[in-house]
């Protein structure tokens, strides 16, 4: 191991020492393109100079290093060994690099010579062909080129002035570019500003709304109730009124009832009497008063005092004349007979201002009691008058 790391160590000593020699001479190269070439490969190769003496000190370090460990005989590790590896490659890399860059050097002066030797044969010609030319040849072409450099002046002073106007107009616009994106913010924000205002009325007008419709819900509400109450009321009195008059009713007409009963008899006996002395006309009519009781029943109901002189109140002569019109005419007592048979079924009794229907069922006679109408009866009862 040791002879074989001895002999790596002397392989890379002799290859870092040539290539040590190579650098030399590519500095030495450098520096005499440096004193030929113009101001920008000067500086270019400058720095290309620069960076192959970093390498190359570089280099001598690791050379120095390699050879301190030569000299003492100790094995290399592997870390070592793996970095004298890396070095090797770097260096094979960075020759490559140097020959691109001699490559690259070699063509671009080949080229400027080229363009230095034409230029110069250009020169050259131009100096033959100008020495050729006669004075008046040469003022003329003179003139022509100064007639030439005036214009292309001119042209470049209109250039100058149109492009100062072109960037006096880039301003402006630029400005008015400005101007309107101010202008736009500011539209921005008022529309923003107003927006939120619309909303702020459009809630409180919402919110107004909706309050005057409470109220008036609550109002309306509370006017209807208080209607319902009144008109509940109201209809309460009037039952208790309708309810009362029923009663007086009922008790008035069962009271007339029971008298027409107990005078039927006396009635009959009269109008049998009557038959057999019919001068006698004041006779043929007793108690009117029940022939007024129907039409009591078929009217609104009254008071008590209003009924009382209804019943009590007397009948009207005509009636007394028609009833002697016929010779087969039924006596009063036959008549009440027949008002009294009729139905009362239907009949409607208009009761206060309501206009509550209160009806009667219909009065319940003996049937012996029932007797046929006569024509001179049906005609009073038509034709009162």
């Amino acid at each position: 191991k040791r002879l074989r790391s001895s002999q790596a160590l002397n392989e890379d000593i002799v290859r870092v020492s040539s290539r040590l020699e190579h650098l030399e001479k590519e500095l030495s190269e450098k520096n005499g393109q440096l004193r030929q070439g113009s101001a920008q490969s000067q500086q270019q190769i400058r720095r290309e100079i620069d960076s192959l003496r970093q390498e190359k000190d570089s280099l001598l370090k690791q050379r120095l290093e390699i050879d301190s460990k030569l000299r003492q005989g100790s094995l290399l590790s592997p870390e070592e060994e793996r970095t004298l590896f890396q070095l090797d490659e770097a260096i094979e890399a960075l020759d490559a690099a140097i020959e691109y860059k001699n490559e690259a050097i070699t063509c671009r002066q080949r080229v400027l010579r080229a363009s230095a030797s034409l230029l110069s044969q250009c020169e050259m010609n131009l100096m033959a062909k100008l020495s050729y030319l006669s004075s008046s040849e040469t003022r003329a072409l003179l003139c022509k080129y100064f007639d030439k450099v005036v214009t292309l002046r001119e042209e470049q002073h209109q250039q100058q002035i149109a492009f100062s106007e072109l960037e006096m107009q880039l301003e402006e616009q630029q400005r008015l570019v400005y101007w309107l994106e101010v202008a736009l913010e500011r539209q921005r924000l008022e529309m923003d500003r107003q927006l939120t205002l619309q909303q702020k009325e459009h809630e409180q007008n919402m919110q107004l709304l909706l309050q005057q419709s409470r109220d008036h819900l609550s109002e309306g509400l509370a006017d209807s109730r208080r209607q319902y109450e009144a008109r509940i009321q109201a209809l309460e009195k009037d039952l208790g009124r309708y309810m009362w008059i029923n009663q007086e009713l009922k008790q008035k007409l069962g009271g007339v009832n029971t008298v027409g009963h107990s005078r039927g008899g006396e009635k009959r006996s009269l109008c049998s009497e009557g038959r057999q002395a019919p001068g006698n006309e004041d006779e043929l009519h007793p108690a009117p008063e029940l022939l007024w009781l129907y039409h009591l029943t078929e009217g609104a109901p009254r008071t008590r005092e209003e009924t009382r002189d209804l019943v009590h109140a007397p009948l009207p002569l005509t009636w007394k004349r028609s009833s002697l019109c016929g010779e087969e005419q039924g006596s009063p007592e036959e008549l009440r007979q027949r008002e009294a048979a009729e139905p009362l079924v239907g009949r409607v009794l208009p009761v206060g201002e309501a206009g509550l229907p209160w009806n009667f069922g219909p009065l319940s006679k003996p049937r012996r009691e029932l007797r046929r109408a006569s024509p001179g009866m049906i005609d009073v009862r038509k034709n009162p008058l």
